[in-house]
């Protein structure tokens, strides 16, 4: 993959051109439309804008660069910001274990998951 995009670089240029846009077109559309949080969407829109400066010296990247290292940086942070919201939006908790004393046989677990609770039709269904 790296070859092709080597071999056709102006046309992988283009390609990363209008993916990028149409990256932030798709951040503006859920921030408006949607209700995306403003500062993590904005974020993310100015990172791709920063992505965007890397197209002027195309195929070359100096790693080395501040813009570079700052991309990193950015990455980062972007994807802890939209961890965050998504695990506070859709409020996830990760299960824990329950201990129960221990029962009158020798081969009752002392520590057991709880199940899921069954829909009121009585039949186990998905999770969801």
């Amino acid at each position: 993959m790296a070859e092709l995009a080597e071999e056709y670089s102006r046309l992988t240029k283009k390609i990363l051109k209008y993916s990028i846009i149409s990256v932030i077109v798709i951040h503006a559309l859920l921030l408006v439309l949607d209700g995306f949080p403003f500062f993590t969407t904005l974020f993310g829109i100015a990172l791709h804008g920063v992505y965007y400066q890397f197209l002027k010296d195309f195929p070359f990247v100096k790693f080395s660069e501040p813009l570079f290292l700052g991309a990193c940086v950015g990455l980062l942070v972007n994807h802890y910001l939209w961890i965050v919201y998504f695990r506070e939006e859709y409020q996830y908790r990760v299960p824990q274990a329950r201990s129960i004393p221990p029962g009158p046989s020798a081969g009752t677990p002392l520590v057991y998951q709880q199940s899921p609770p069954t829909p009121a039709s009585g039949r186990a269904g998905p999770y969801w």
